[in-house]
């Protein structure tokens, strides 16, 4: 059964934005390992913040406005702590292995950023199998690849992209930098061809928190150099689509806020339910077509009120925590960059996120639980000897 393990975690990360089904076929892998006894419970390091965050937001459910839609949601979340983060945390890889799966996560952005460029000069109707709706900038279209919405392309890409920075340095093999260089300017184009203005906040955020956390000279040099050029051959409409953020004038977005807030008043503290926002905004507001707050703090507060608020806030503070002090210790190795690369790009979807969310839909909610879990294995698998 241990031999299910690794190949079920590559497929996971080689799928996760390509094929959801195929994703799950890598969990059901890592199911029926747990089941044959080759993956056996142990303490993590995110153990108590990820039981306050069950614990809580399963109280929220005994007060939503559709029980059974929230106990729905309810159910996939817990299911994706547990087959996403719980089962690669107790597998206990070798640390070879985890580089591959390191690998694999590049190895899926390169696909998807190149599907995403020959979709801008093919069509929309290129791989039909992923062709949902035509969303466009002005004339332009603005591609979504794999993921059938450019801001979730976008979300994703945020996550990603500060990986594939530390893998080109983090890797002693010629050709590991290579691959993730090429996954990185391959997803930096695709992410402007989003044109998804919450991203591209969020990428140059995530960024900022990378070149911080590793403080590398050739790092930043080479990041001011990619964004200067990036900005000089910035079109006149970009600079417009910029602009018109600044100034606020997508009202739309602004009156969603404003409607979101007056009803959060009416449930602050339990909210009114998971995967209930659009249900309720359409029978109390005539803002029908929205599926959440694009907020993610907003929406939080709407669905869970200020208790699943303060568990995502605590979730959110023992990561950065736990992980800021591993990178300072480990910055100069391999493992301390890719941690740097995946907190960095925490940072960039958590800014992103203000302005959309994604973490409510199956794929990305399962990019997060692995990437923690990736993020769990690097220092766990490190500081176990100390002890937790």
């Amino acid at each position: 059964m241990s031999s299910l393990i690794y190949p079920a975690l590559l497929i996971i990360a080689f799928f996760i934005p390509l094929n959801e089904g195929i994703t799950y076929v890598g969990a059901l892998l890592l199911l029926i390992a747990f089941l044959g006894g080759a993956i056996k419970p142990r303490r993590t390091i995110f153990d108590i913040p990820l039981i306050i965050l069950i614990v809580l937001i399963g109280l929220t459910i005994v007060f939503s406005v559709d029980f059974l839609a929230s106990l729905r949601a309810f159910s996939f979340l817990c299911l994706c702590i547990m087959l996403f983060y719980y089962f690669p945390m107790w597998s206990e890889i070798p640390e070879k292995n985890q580089r591959h799966i390191h690998l694999a996560i590049d190895f899926s952005c390169f696909f998807v950023s190149f599907i995403g460029i020959l979709q801008f000069y093919r069509g929309p109707n290129f791989l039909s199998l992923y062709h949902n709706r035509v969303h466009q900038f002005g004339a332009r279209l603005r591609v979504f690849s794999t993921l059938f919405n450019p801001d979730v392309l976008g979300g994703y890409l945020v996550f990603v992209l500060p990986v594939n920075i530390a893998l080109s340095l983090a890797a002693e093999k010629f050709w590991q930098k290579v691959v993730g260089a090429t996954s990185f300017l391959l997803g930096a184009i695709c992410l402007y061809l989003t044109f998804s203005r919450g991203s591209w906040l969020g990428f140059l955020s995530g960024i900022v928190v990378l070149m911080l956390l590793l403080r590398e000279k050739k790092l930043i040099i080479s990041l001011f150099s990619f964004l200067l050029i990036g900005f000089l051959f910035f079109p006149h409409f970009i600079s417009e689509r910029l602009i018109n953020s600044i100034f606020l004038l997508d009202s739309q977005r602004v009156i969603l806020w404003g409607e979101t807030i007056k009803l959060i008043y009416k449930k602050p503290v339990f909210g009114f339910g998971l995967f209930t926002f659009q249900k309720v905004m359409s029978e109390i507001t005539s803002l029908t077509s929205f599926p959440h707050a694009h907020n993610i703090f907003l929406h939080i507060i709407f669905e869970m009120g200020t208790v699943g608020l303060f568990a995502f806030l605590y979730l959110f503070w023992i990561i950065y925590r736990r992980a800021l002090e591993y990178i300072r210790q480990y910055k100069n190795r391999y493992d301390g960059k890719i941690a740097a690369g995946v907190l960095s790009g925490l940072s960039a979807f958590l800014v992103s996120e203000q302005f959309n969310i994604n973490l409510i839909l199956n794929n990305i909610t399962i990019l997060f639980f692995f990437c923690l879990s990736v993020l769990g294995m690097l220092i766990q698998y490190s500081v176990k000897n100390k002890g937790i």
